[in-house]
């Protein structure tokens, strides 16, 4: 007869050093057999303890126990509360020779255990030979996870923002002004649906942002992505900006990656006049058929009747304030007017008359004081001379 074969398993794992995310452990506390001295043919007994260390399994899992690598049998465990246990036991005919039995936790793994190569346990034992079995056999800590949440382990899609390109090179103060970029899934799994997007230029939301779809279906597969357009009337947005667009900003889709769902690109923001008035024709001729009213004499010569005839654009966005000023320079002697409101993308004609002499020379600035700013100020000028003198 052999000697009683006992074998008593506790194992802690904290007192092993394994520190883990696990919330519901499970471990194997204690296996014994009986008899301890089997001989061949006799029907041997394998108990084995389950406890629940912490939390709550509140799901049943099945036990496996095999001899020598073999389903030998299998059982499914209800609901523990935490330090609750339970006892499984495995009867088999014993047969000459040394075994391995092992008992195994949820060997398919449906709690989605993310160690579960360390949920069993196995000692080898001898029958009838008289050896001693091995009284330190391989053993692991046997830790499973009850409650974990399935999503956890699932594939996941990631969104990235790319091909951010604006409508124009930069953003002018009270133009419209438009950004337009994607979303991608580059995940490993698709979404039910596309990411909402946030854009954020000088902190201020956009006056407008539409999505377009650019796979079809309702399901975000990898690969696909959705295109936003987010238009600004840049009325309340000064230099220098700063863009910020983020996907999926609530977090409201798992994903891979929530770190790479910002991206800043650099945006150049100018502040510029919106208004032009462009002198866009000047000219000096005798004065016209029935002209009775002298704005200008000249003081060097009088003898000749002019008119100087002068066109003005404005190529502004907006009207022209009223008060404009404008000089005529006459032979040196300046004369000064005013223009009225024109407004936007328009021509105003003025017409000043007076008396000089032929050869005359005349030099005009639109805007003398500089009241205006405008994008262009070179265009404000013109100047000609008085041949037409018969």
């Amino acid at each position: 007869m052999k000697k009683l074969f006992f074998v008593f398993i506790s194992i802690f794992i904290f007192s092993l050093g394994i520190i883990t995310a696990n919330t519901d452990p499970w471990w194997t506390s204690k296996i014994t057999m009986n008899p301890s001295t089997p001989t061949a043919g006799q029907s041997i007994t394998f108990f084995a303890t389950l406890k629940v260390s912490k939390g709550d399994a509140i799901s049943g899992f099945e036990v496996v126990v095999t001899v020598d690598g073999k389903n030998s049998f299998n059982q499914m465990l209800p609901p523990m509360p935490r330090g609750a246990s339970q006892t499984v036991s495995f009867t088999w005919t014993a047969t000459s020779g040394a075994h391995m039995v092992s008992f195994h936790i949820d060997p398919t793994n449906k709690a989605g255990d993310i160690n579960p190569g360390n949920n069993y346990i196995e000692f080898m034992f001898d029958v009838g030979s008289g050896m001693i079995p091995n009284p330190n056999p391989p053993v692991l800590t046997g830790e499973v996870i009850p409650n974990v949440d399935p999503a956890l382990f699932a594939f996941k899609p990631n969104f990235v923002i790319d091909y951010v390109h604006l409508s124009h090179e930069e953003a002018v103060v009270g133009l419209p002004f438009t950004i337009i970029f994607q979303i991608r899934n580059t995940g490993e799994g698709k979404s039910a649906f596309p990411p909402q997007a946030q854009v954020l230029l000088n902190n201020l939301p956009p006056v407008n942002l539409k999505m377009r779809k650019m796979y079809t279906g309702a399901e975000m597969k990898v690969g696909d992505a959705v295109e936003y357009t987010a238009e600004y009337l840049m009325k309340h947005v000064f230099p220098p900006c700063k863009l910020v667009l983020k996907a999926d900003p609530g977090n409201i889709i798992a994903e891979t990656n929530e770190k790479d769902n910002i991206s800043e690109p650099a945006v150049n923001c100018v502040k510029k006049s919106l208004d032009n008035l462009h002198v866009t024709d000047f000219q000096v001729r005798k004065c016209w058929s029935g002209t009775n009213i002298f704005q200008f004499v000249s003081m060097y010569k009088s003898d000749k009747c002019a008119t100087v005839i002068i066109t003005i654009d404005n190529e502004g966005k907006t009207a022209t304030p009223p008060g404009i000023l404008w000089d005529l320079n006459v032979w040196g002697q300046v004369i000064s007017g005013s223009l009225p409101p024109i407004p936007p993308y328009s021509r105003k004609t003025i017409y000043v008359s007076g008396k000089c002499g032929c050869g005359a020379w005349f030099k005009f600035h639109l805007d003398s004081t500089d009241a205006l700013e405008e994008y262009d100020e070179s265009d404000n000028y013109g100047s000609a001379t008085l041949y037409d003198c018969n």
